[in-house]
């Protein structure tokens, strides 16, 4: 993958982050407030929830596929 498109794939998963995390209440599960938005530790959360998300609902390619 070239430089180019993993920057703006770095920047779009930023600002996807940050869009989501947009006023959200703090974790009730983790007792603390989410990371704070455009941080490196927030872009991983939301990458997190959403690999959690498409495991639980069998979303996304197989081994095969990829």
């Amino acid at each position: 993958m070239d430089a180019t498109l993993m920057r703006a794939l770095a920047a779009a998963a930023r600002a996807f982050a940050e869009e989501i995390e947009r006023d959200l209440p703090a974790d009730p599960e983790r007792g603390a407030a989410l990371p704070a938005p455009g941080t490196p530790q927030s872009m991983l959360e939301v990458l997190r929830s959403v690999a959690g998300i498409n495991d639980d609902q069998a979303r996304g390619a197989n081994d095969e596929e990829i």
